[in-house]
Parts: C-alpha cells; structure tokens; sequence
C-alpha cells in the first residue's frame, strides 16, 4: 500500500486505516520499541507515542512512497524524539573524552571481538541492549540493527559522526561486557 492509498482510506474511513496500520505494524514496531527502551514500561509509552505520531505524519503526507518504508522511518524518527525528550536520561558523549576513554579501554586488555546476534538467545539480547545508556542504545540499534549509516544516525541523534562514532564503540564494548556477564557459560 502506498503513502497516497493509506490517506486516501483515512479520509474515507479513520478508524479503519488506524486500525489497518495497527494491524499492520503493531509486531515490527512493539519490537523495534522495545529493542530502543530502558524497560517494558518506556517500551509502551514510546510504541504509543511514535505509533500516534507517524500517523499524525502520514495524514500530510501526498506522497505515492511505499507505506512500509515511510511508516517505519518516521516511527525510528519519532522512538529516538521520545527518547530525547527524556532529558536527563538521555545524552550523547562528547568527543572531548573519547580518545582518552579509547586509549583506557586499550590499556585494559579489552577485546575488539564482538557478539554474533544471530546466536544470542531474544531475551539475552534485549536484556543486554536495555542495559546501555539510551545514546548507546540508540546508536548502536540504528547503526547496527536497523542498517542506518553513521552519517545518518547523527543526524537523527543530532550529533556529530564522531560522537556517534564514540558512543557507537562504546555500545558495543558495553554489549559485548554485559553479553559475557549474563551469558550461562561465563557463570
């Protein structure tokens, strides 16, 4: 279904296409809030939030553009707002520290290895990514799991490529420290 086919059954029946876009997307995007949430609760509150938004968004739009890759896009845009609107849970490291945090991380013997997520158990997976810092989290599902480019997700963290650079390497030591700490074998 295009953009213009969606607006054009709003106008004629809102409730349906709310409904239809409900249907649609409620797993992809229940999923996709839950991987950029510090827990369930945020989750809810950011699915609900994002998932009014995007079809606030989609009522102006004339576009004739695949409904799936708009109403995804703008529901990623409208996660990372929200979770920017948290304020003080939310920040993006500065640059001013990362070589000297680079340089701290080398000096520790930590490994450059990183965790294949195709053999991470769903919950393990989750539990790890809900234990990064929310611009962690978000950069390292934008670049990582959601396929955005550095260049892009700073744009959308409003940042420059070398702060998500940073918190994007940081993400990932993160995770991979948190993997090893819940993982069955290293107990």
């Amino acid at each position: 279904m295009s953009v213009a086919e969606w607006v054009k059954l709003s106008k004629q029946d809102e409730k349906q296409a709310i409904r239809l876009a409900f249907e649609t997307y409620y797993l992809q995007l229940s999923s996709l809030s839950a991987r950029l949430a510090k827990n369930t609760v945020q989750s809810e509150e950011m699915l609900c939030y994002s998932f009014y938004n995007c079809i606030s968004k989609l009522r102006f739009q004339l576009k004739s553009l695949n409904l799936d890759e708009i109403f995804r896009a703008e529901f990623i845009r409208s996660c990372v707002a929200y979770v920017k609107s948290l304020g003080k849970d939310y920040f993006v490291s500065s640059t001013v520290d990362a070589l000297r945090d680079r340089e701290t991380d080398n000096n520790a013997g930590l490994t450059k290895h990183f965790t294949d997520f195709s053999k991470l158990q769903p919950e393990l997976f989750l539990e790890a990514l809900r234990s990064l810092v929310p611009a962690q989290r978000l950069v390292f599902n934008l670049v990582l799991v959601d396929g955005y480019s550095l260049a892009e997700a700073a744009e959308l963290l409003d940042c420059s490529q070398e702060a998500a650079k940073f918190n994007l390497e940081k993400a990932r030591l993160n995770f991979n420290k948190r993997i090893l700490q819940l993982s069955p074998a290293s107990h």
